[in-house]
């Protein structure tokens, strides 16, 4: 009986049809930045709604949903991959931030 020995080189590529991780990802990364605070003075009514969505509208290209505490801003109806994520503020002050991303 003889055996083949057969040598191959497999690329196997992931491309995953559920992002995941994404809203996730995108939640500690606005959580870590200067967006942080833009999102801290809409929940406070320091600006308005539309300066912060032309704000997310350059980082985000995909259709999302922001609640600080009980203020949302984006798409209401969307469903997709959620996360709960607490953090402080320069106050010391424990606030939620829920993403939602399509």
């Amino acid at each position: 009986m003889s055996y083949l020995n057969i040598k191959m080189n497999v690329e196997l590529t992931f491309k995953p049809i559920y992002k995941p991780l994404l809203a996730e990802a995108l939640a500690i990364s606005i959580s870590n930045s200067d967006v942080r605070d833009k999102l801290i003075e809409y929940y406070l009514g320091r600006i308005n709604e539309n300066e912060l969505r032309n704000i997310l509208n350059k980082i985000i290209n995909t259709k999302y949903l922001f609640c600080i505490e009980n203020r949302c801003l984006g798409d209401n109806r969307i469903k997709g991959e959620e996360i709960t994520l607490p953090f402080m503020t320069k106050e010391n002050k424990k606030m939620n931030i829920k993403v939602v991303v399509a």
